[in-house]
């Protein structure tokens, strides 16, 4: 069956629509990911808690911070180490909890968001742990 010109249009027209809504929520979120606010909270985190330290540890991180609607996602790459690294399996697990704490304090007022999820990747992008702070 022959598509009516009218038929051609109203597909034309939707088509559009489609493409135009999937370009611009992905322009949307792109443009979240590189808001002010995140720029200014990862420059935080870099000048205050670039290295964790504790008896066995020298770790450092490059922090990237997205805040989404319920919460601020918070992910620390790890620079020097890797998931069967001594220091990263070494480490003092309540120190490390305390060091998190720290940072989700600080994301958690600077942001205003009571949540703070944080997600440890080494450069290869292994992800080594999961953790939240608040509830």
């Amino acid at each position: 069956m022959a598509k009516t010109k009218s038929q051609k249009i109203i597909r034309n027209i939707s088509l559009f629509i489609v493409t135009f809504t999937l370009t611009t929520s992905g322009t949307l979120e792109s443009g979240q990911a590189t808001c002010p606010c995140n720029q200014k909270m990862e420059t935080k985190l870099k000048s205050s808690y670039t290295y964790y330290t504790d008896t066995q540890s020298v770790l450092e991180f490059r922090f990237q911070v997205n805040k989404k609607d319920r919460y601020v996602d918070v992910r620390l790459v790890g620079q020097n180490f890797g998931p069967w690294d001594g220091d990263w399996t070494g480490k003092d697990p309540q120190s490390f909890l305390r060091y998190l704490g720290a940072i989700g304090q600080d994301v958690s007022k600077q942001m205003q968001k009571p949540i703070i999820k944080f997600r440890v990747i080494d450069l290869e992008n292994h992800e080594l742990g999961l953790f939240q702070y608040g509830k």
